[in-house]
């Protein structure tokens, strides 16, 4: 990892993280005194059932703040002792960080400061200076497959998303890890053959909620395909009993959450998933020229098919499928009611809550960026040019919905939508641009160059 790859990481999780917790940034007016007695005098009053949830956050939070703070200090430092020593300094980086947000914090309305979340922000911090150094070897080899391409690069990355979708399944972290609480978790209601009678069944939050999980699964077939070649020869025999198995087997990953919930739907969602996934990774890893090719001559009839559909689906869903009303007054009202701030609504839902929407935003804007790169596959344009027109479009889409919930019933805009719109169709366009790159790379030896052409790819 480059120099100011760690230099930037480490400023910005440091800035993530102040920001992140020092929202709504409104300060009341308390003495210095005042707060240093209010500080000094906080205790400890343990890690419950009820705050496992946002401790577990506070680690999360904190453990790129370790990683790169470590790799950072360390970067051009010789000698073990010396690494080790600029580890420990990061590490009492993440510890004077969380100490100086939780001082900062009584000056908040809605927040106050605890050594439940110090010590789990201080533990994120450990983890991420720990994983730096065991992980650094190992690192340098992982970036260097996905630099060159080729099938090994596309198991790396596949492997590393596997983990990611692995770690959200299990948020928020409240296992249950005793024989016995499983055995009682497998008789007090836990599993359903289909579906609780509580969850949601039809209404359109649920439909897109699962149409979302069908997507996630996708590359779990991709890699599927990649580590078991009989599963790329016969898809629909081996690949399909493949892809039932490990989607029953992550959804029984549920019964050692607490708050999780064992549901067939959900399984089959991602039983259709993964299958989809195989026959999309068999067709890339057999000719993937072929498939460029084709998209390449079809890619713009494509977009122009599915533009107004996805259109009106991104519409309908963000909205809610809420009534509209035309109330000039009530919608200035709601505008004016409103906090502008990105991410500020989402302190007002569970951790899980928040971090599901907001992957059901990416989810959502994504496409945006599927469009512009199957354009540019017959135009001359960096991908970091198409990136950036792609984050364009989307967020000149999201400001337009948001703007539309001043007129749903109960709706209200959120500026978080513009953010999560620029980073998925950025991040899209570059993923496709490096998929088609990995897949079409035969020539590992050769580095890739960091601007080349998303025609040429």
């Amino acid at each position: 990892m480059s120099y100011r790859a760690c230099c930037i990481g480490a400023w910005l999780s440091l800035g993530v993280i102040a920001y992140a917790t020092l929202l709504p940034f409104e300060f009341r007016d308390i003495s210095v005194e005042r707060a240093w007695e209010v500080y000094t005098s906080i205790g400890f009053h343990g890690i419950t059932g009820g705050n496992q949830g946002q401790w577990v956050a506070n680690v999360l939070l904190y453990v790129p703040l370790g990683f790169f703070w470590a790799a950072w200090l360390s970067h051009a430092v010789q000698g073990r002792a010396g690494q080790w020593v600029m580890g420990v300094l990061a590490a009492l980086v993440a510890l004077m960080t969380t100490m100086t947000i939780e001082f900062l914090q009584i000056w908040l309305p809605v927040r106050y400061p605890a050594i439940a979340d110090m010590s789990g922000n201080f533990l994120g911090g450990v983890i991420g200076v720990v994983s730096w150094f065991a992980l650094r070897g190992w690192l340098g080899g992982w970036l260097g497959h996905i630099r060159r391409g080729g099938p090994t690069a596309l198991l790396v990355v596949v492997s590393a998303y596997v983990l990611a979708y692995t770690g959200l399944i299990l948020l928020p972290f409240d296992l249950v890890l005793s024989p016995w609480a499983v055995a009682e978790r497998l008789t007090s209601g836990a599993v359903h053959l289909w579906a609780q009678s509580a969850g949601c069944l039809a209404d359109p939050s649920c439909v897109g909620f699962r149409g979302a999980e069908l997507v996630a699964s996708l590359p779990l077939g991709l890699l599927l395909v990649v580590l078991i070649p009989r599963v790329r020869r016969e898809p629909w025999r081996l690949g399909m009993a493949a892809a039932l198995a490990v989607a029953v087997g992550l959804e029984l990953l549920n019964l050692f959450v607490a708050s999780g919930v064992v549901e067939g739907r959900s399984a089959m969602m991602r039983a259709f998933g993964i299958t989809l996934g195989i026959f999309i990774g068999r067709s890339m890893l057999t000719d993937a020229s072929r498939l460029l090719a084709a998209l390449r001559q079809w890619g713009p009839l494509l977009v122009a098919g599915a533009a107004l559909p996805y259109t009106l689906l991104l519409v309908l869903g963000s909205h809610e499928f809420r009534p509209y009303h035309w109330d000039i007054d009530q919608a200035v009202d709601t505008l004016q009611s409103t906090r502008l701030l990105p991410f500020y609504y989402h302190y007002n839902v569970a951790e899980v809550a928040a971090l599901r929407s907001m992957l059901f935003h990416l989810l959502l804007y994504a496409p945006l960026g599927v469009f512009a790169w199957l354009l540019a596959l017959r135009v001359r344009a960096t991908r970091y040019q198409i990136a950036a027109w792609a984050a364009g479009v989307a967020v000149s889409l999201a400001a337009l919905v948001e703007f539309g919930k001043l007129f749903t019933e109960g709706g209200r805009p959120d500026s978080s939508s513009l953010v999560l719109a620029g980073l998925a169709a950025a991040g899209a366009v570059m993923l496709l641009d490096w998929l088609a790159f990995a897949l079409t790379r035969r020539d590992a030896a050769a580095p890739a160059k960091a601007g080349r052409v998303i025609a040429g790819s």
